[in-house]
């Protein structure tokens, strides 16, 4: 996939996301990772697994079954969805999420006092 194709395909992801938040439909806070990990898998939005790095084992009497690096590795979900997929989107700091939040409440606020 090209670049840029990517970029603007993790900024509609980032957008969609915060609006999801803003609308209360996708909730952040006092929510276990994997949950939420699970959510957005289910509510569509686009993974981006990271490469991970194989590292080669070379061991008398080993298999030649490569082993991932611990920087690599990551806690899947049982639906094999991994937290490092989304992570695009989970390493949004919540007081970001909370300031669009607050922006939004206040615009609707002021668009219904001029109704």
């Amino acid at each position: 996939m090209d670049n840029l194709e990517r970029e603007l395909l993790i900024l509609e992801n980032k957008v969609r996301f915060i609006m999801n938040v803003v609308e209360g439909k996708i909730i952040v806070s006092n929510r276990r990772r994997a949950d939420l990990v699970l959510e957005l898998k289910e509510k569509g939005f686009t993974p981006f697994p990271k490469k991970t790095k194989i590292v080669e084992v070379s061991v008398a009497g080993s298999t030649d079954v490569p082993e991932e690096t611990e920087e690599n590795s990551d806690t899947s979900t049982s639906q094999g969805v991994r937290a490092s997929d989304y992570e695009h989107l989970l390493s949004m700091p919540r007081s970001l999420l909370k300031k669009f939040k607050l922006t939004t409440t206040i615009s609707t606020s002021n668009m219904h006092l001029f109704d």
